[in-house]
């Protein structure tokens, strides 16, 4: 910038004297919370008394921990006694008490407010009164379940807004009393008839004849108080005194500053009334004055400083106009003096916006950007923290994460909701294992991991899904102990269950037996009060966790003569009374990064600032607005959620001290369409391109890893150095485990390295079966080949994965049409090897197994391989597998082949395909060099990633990049792993492939492919 001068003024105006007690609230603005703090601090100890009370009263956790963070360490005060935190209702409550005779009448909690509107809207559904005639019209629909359901759910809407009608519509809550003329008015006036009027009981308010010596009351960085509040310190400023510390954005007098929707309202009434032309431009002129983003975001200051200028407080103003030479620093200092500078500012990163695929992106990208800052000067804020909370944690070392919510974060609270969850889930598999998962459930119960994770096999292998007791579906918690029963005694070949489980299989009889009992009278529509149900509350938790958390003891306040009421209408309300305190991540740690949800008053001065979920549902916008009468009458000023979050926004941008970082995510990671970004981020970009000739662009970080180089290259390089890496070491590899890593290399360097388990098609389910599954066909059509097939139906339904009913006569019907497309030989002829530790020498254990030592074969001198598993299942003719002959088919299967070519005791070696009855020979004489090929590529799977699929590996062989490209889009989706990458922007581009495995898959299949194919 040429003229640094624009930049380097700096005006401070008033000083901080020793102000004598003037009988009127003080009123302090800045556009810096820095220069509030020296106020406020100057004023708090201006008497050294230790016996001085000072009341701070503030909007937020975070402002309290931020005044506290500054007077602490702040060296020029020795000690920082007296002084007491509070919000403002609390704040209220205590110095009323404190001043007044008789301290002002506390509101109802909201929770209390619901309770005594349930209590009132039952009985205005008998009234004859024509004004309830819509509300029981709405009311008397469905069951008395569903009734009291929609009772419970409209008291809870309108709770909130009866604790704000007084406050901003004291006027219209007069001519309710007076006379209701709707359902809402009537309710109104029978809660609050004997209510005396705020104003009313504020102005009547007594004080005590003696004060607290040396009492002062702050109120720090409210950009929002009530009109009452306003005449209540304005009373309790002519005894004591009162400062009001407010963070004002601009200097200039700018409360008839008008938005842009403003001045096309304005326009519009205007012309309706036939204005001149020239009286219209000079009004749209003197309008343009106000800088557009202070215009359109800032409706809550300009509310707030217009109730300030009407009562003509004292006022003391602490600008700064010094600002630094970027554009985030011109923006500030416009908006402070309602200039418009048409100087283009230095191409900086002062405002950055980036758009990313997921959450997981955004917190990945915001690491990277704030490499280089000091943590301790960072603030982020986001919509929903706890959304990121996982990120968070995996991307940042020291960090703070407010606003968390207790229900989540408290162990004992969220197993209480796990609990109360298990009927409306229907006592699934999973609710229940997710219960048997919780530490203090376990902990009290004497569950250990292991016995948990027996149970989950219990649950898979009899096919648990839902229900307690049988049922036509069997498979009910019941229909699975049975089963487990049946295997106990009649001695199967299994190792599901044995003797040395009967204690544990005990203890979950009872377990789940005692749940009944306790569980039953929540849903089963007895009815209780509100004290009778928080006992049996305490009773779950004292019984199923030990440790009673205070926010169950907290249930306490909500005593009363209530009538009684079944749980399932109650628990919305027991829900949000146990989850409505925050909790707070890394409270005590300093100099680390904030986290922090978006809420009204947060205007915390930091050196980088970042806003996180910016996307096009950003403001937020108020639900049930319908129900709320102060949109339709005369009343005071209230601001709307949009409103908050509009001057959220502006208080970010002016709070921010170097750098804004705004990012979102942009991409539906569903479906891949594109999330425009919020309306406030697109005008902030509108208006620098108009105002100050920048453009600030919008990085798009694709998915996929970041600061990470090239992610080809690296795969490259270790595909062309893997001889670098010596085989060392003995290894053990079971057949299955080689027959999942031909079928995706990638997936088992996931498992094996990265520890990553992508679900298996095996995984619980929550219910019953209705078609057969490809992963059940397959291994049906394997079972076909050793057992007949009603034996193979029947183990099927005991697993609970053989469809039911309807559903089961086509399963049947489906399954006789896979036995005659196999073309089984006969199943007499069927055997199964097994290489096993426990065998010294080959021996046929029975008719149908063959029991054979781990097959070891030495790589390098100092590396040994072991293989055990079962290989099968043979036939007289060769290895029979239940598939079509393909490409894929005979890689997925090449382990098993070379593992029964290396056996003895089997006559012939062919490969046979059983779907089509096409059969492969042995193109080898020995199997020992192809197989030491194969064990050397398992090995390094460990080690490095391998992006190929068997579908991919004739045309890698044959450098077909287009039959290539086909087989991508056609076997992407059904690996776990190969999505996974997908979603998160790998591209799987046929040339590079080709590049990078034509090699390795000729040098491993090539032989097999030339023979066969």
């Amino acid at each position: 910038m040429g003229d640094n001068s624009l930049c380097e003024n700096k005006v401070m105006r008033g000083s901080l004297p020793h102000i004598p007690f003037q009988k009127q609230v003080q009123v302090y603005l800045s556009n810096k919370l820095e220069n509030l703090y020296t106020a406020i601090r100057a004023n708090l100890f201006l008497n050294s008394s230790p016996f001085s009370q000072r009341w701070v009263l503030v909007p937020s956790m975070q402002m309290e921990e931020w005044l506290s963070w500054r007077l602490a360490s702040d060296e020029g005060i020795k000690i920082s006694a007296g002084i007491n935190f509070s919000f403002l209702s609390h704040g209220i409550s205590k110095l009323t008490a404190i001043l007044f005779e008789k301290p002002l009448t506390r509101s109802d909690t909201e929770t209390l407010l619901i309770l005594k509107l349930f209590e009132i809207l039952s009985g205005k559904l008998t009234s004859t009164d024509p004004l309830f005639n819509p509300l029981k019209t709405y009311l008397n629909q469905g069951s008395q379940k569903k009734k009291e359901e929609r009772l419970f759910g409209l008291a809870s809407r309108l709770a909130p807004l009866f604790l704000r009608y007084p406050l901003y519509g004291e006027e219209m809550v007069k001519k309710w009393m007076k006379e209701p003329k709707n359902w809402q008015e009537s309710i109104y006036k029978t809660l609050f008839e004997k209510k005396i009027p705020l104003s009313e009981e504020i102005a009547s308010a007594a004080f005590k004849e003696k004060f607290p010596f040396d009492f002062s009351i702050h109120l720090f960085s409210f950009s929002h108080l009530p009109r009452p509040y306003f005449s209540l310190f304005e009373k309790i400023a002519t005894k004591v005194p009162v400062f009001l510390y407010h963070f004002s954005p601009c200097e200039i007098f700018w409360t008839d500053s008008v938005s842009e929707k403003g001045k096309r309202w304005l326009v519009a009434r205007y012309k309706k009334k036939e204005v001149s032309s020239a009286s219209l431009l000079a009004l749209l002129e003197s309008l343009d004055e106000a800088h557009p983003l202070l215009a359109n975001l800032g409706k809550i200051g300009k509310k707030f400083a217009y109730q300030v200028e009407e009562r003509e407080y004292p006022t003391h103003e602490l600008y700064d106009e010094k600002i630094k030479p970027t554009l985030l620093g011109l923006i500030q200092r416009d908006i402070l003096l309602l200039e418009s500078h048409s100087k283009i500012c230095p191409n900086d990163d002062s405002i950055e916006i980036h758009s990313h695929s997921t959450l997981h992106r955004e917190i990945e990208n915001l690491a990277e950007r704030l490499q280089g800052e000091n943590p301790g000067e960072v603030l982020v804020l986001a919509k929903d923290i706890a959304l990121y909370e996982p990120f968070i944690k995996a991307h940042f070392k020291h960090y703070k994460i407010t606003d968390l919510p207790s229900g989540k974060k408290n162990q004992t609270v969220a197993g209480l909701f796990i609990l109360l969850s298990l009927s409306k889930r229907k006592w699934s598999s999973l609710a229940i294992l997710e219960l048997f998962d919780h530490p203090l459930f376990r902990q009290k119960q004497g569950i250990t991991d292991e016995e948990v994770s027996l149970i989950r096999k219990w649950v898979q292998e009899t096919g648990i899904r839902w229900g307690l007791e049988s049922g036509d579906q069997k498979c009910s918690w019941r229909d699975g102990i049975d089963k487990l029963f049946l295997l106990l005694c009649t001695w199967e070949d299994q190792v599901v269950i044995d003797i040395t489980h009967v204690d544990l299989l005990e203890k979950l009889i009872l377990i789940l037996k005692h749940l009944e009992q306790d569980l039953t009278p929540f849903f089963d529509g007895t009815r209780k009060t509100l004290t009778e149900w928080r006992e049996r509350l305490v009773h779950l938790v004292e019984t199923y966790f030990e440790f009673l958390p205070d926010e169950i003891k907290k249930l306490e306040e909500l005593g009363g003569d209530y009538p009684p009421l079944p749980f399932n209408v109650l628990f919305p309300l027991v829900e949000k009374e146990l989850g409505k305190e925050s909790v707070t991540v890394g409270r005590n740690l300093l100099g680390c990064v904030t986290f922090s949800s978006m809420f009204p008053m947060r205007s915390i001065p930091a050196k980088v600032i970042c806003l996180l979920g910016m996307d096009h549902s950003f403001p937020r916008t108020d639900t049930f607005f319908s129900l709320d009468l102060l949109d339709q009458e005369e009343a005071d000023y209230y601001p709307t959620q949009s409103d908050f979050d509009k001057y959220l926004f502006l208080e970010a941008l002016l709070s921010a001290r170097s750098r804004l970082l705004i990012s979102y995510v942009g991409q539906n990671p569903v479906d891949g369409t594109l999330i425009p970004p919020s309306p406030l981020v697109s005008e902030l970009q509108s208006i620098v391109a108009d105002r100050y000739g920048q453009i600030i662009k919008e990085r798009i970080f694709p998915p996929g890893p970041i600061g990470t180089g090239n992610p080809k290259s690296k795969r490259a390089f270790l595909q062309k150095n893997d001889h670098l890496m010596q085989l060392e070491g003995d290894y053990r590899f079971t057949l299955q485990e080689l027959t999942w890593l031909s079928r995706s290399p990638i997936r088992h360097y996931f498992k094996e390295t990265l520890h990553i388990h992508f679900k298996d098609k095996k995984e619980i389910k929550e219910e019953e079966e209705f078609v057969l599954t490809p992963y059940l066909l397959a291994k049906m059509r394997k079972d076909l080949l050793l057992f007949d097939q009603e034996k193979v139906k029947e183990e099927a339904k005991r697993r609970g994965m053989f469809p039911v009913g309807p559903f089961g006569d086509y399963a049947e019907f489906k399954l006789r049409k896979e036995v005659e497309g196999l073309k089984i030989p006969h199943s007499e002829k069927m055997i199964v090897g097994e290489l096993s530790e426990i065998a010294i020498q080959p021996e046929k254990i029975s008719p149908n197994h063959w029991l054979f030592p781990p097959l070891k074969i030495e790589l390098s001198p100092r590396c040994v391989v072991s293989i055990v598993g079962k290989v099968g299942p043979i036939t007289s003719e060769g290895l029979y597998i239940s598939e079509k002959k393909g490409v894929k088919e005979a890689v997925a299967a090449w382990p098993n082949f070379l593992i029964f070519s290396a056996l003895p005791s089997f006559g012939s070696k062919e490969l046979i395909f059983g779907r089509d009855h096409k059969v492969c020979s042995p193109f080898f004489n020995d199997p020992f060099p192809l197989l030491r090929k194969l064990l050397e590529f398992s090995i390094r799977t460990k080690k490095h990633p391998y992006l190929f699929l068997p579908a991919w590996v004739a045309p890698l062989i044959k450098k077909d990049e287009k039959k290539l490209a086909l087989a991508i889009s056609q076997s992407v989706s059904f690996d776990p792993a190969m999505k996974w990458l997908s979603r998160r922007g790998w591209d799987a581009d046929s040339m590079q492939l080709i590049e990078e495995y034509h090699g390795l898959t000729k040098w491993l299949y090539g032989d097999m492919i030339d023979a066969w194919f």
